[in-house]
């Protein structure tokens, strides 16, 4: 073996002992990595569920808001029967067909306890 190649094998074998120092590195490098990969999936898993859930209220948000109009237009006209079956034209129209006559002449009666109407 010549001079040369005495010397490479040397320095092969002083590289060896210089890797079989710091292997721990890598390893821990690898760790963060995997631990940082499990982190982005579960942040990304998270966003996706999230998403989904703002699409679901959307969806019950616009059926509740169809709902809303419909029972505010219902409670329009019922607004509107009531106030035509408060007209006054109506109860004169009631009271006549129940044969109630209109009182003419009132006279009141005042009494301890306050005023008393009387026909």
């Amino acid at each position: 073996m010549t001079q040369i190649q005495k010397e490479n094998l040397n320095f092969q074998g002083s590289e060896k002992n210089y890797q079989t120092t710091s292997p721990k590195t890598p390893v821990y490098l690898s760790y963060i990595n995997r631990v940082l990969m499990l982190i982005v999936l579960a942040l990304g898993l998270y966003h996706v569920f999230n998403i989904n859930n703002l699409a679901i209220k959307g969806f019950v948000l616009r059926e509740v808001k169809k709902e809303y109009y419909a029972l505010a237009e219902e409670n329009k006209k019922m607004e509107t029967e009531i106030m035509e079956s408060e007209s006054l034209e109506n109860i004169e129209a009631r009271a006549k067909k129940m044969q109630m006559v209109k009182a003419d002449k009132i006279s009141y009666l005042k009494d301890d306890a306050g005023e008393v109407a009387m026909r």
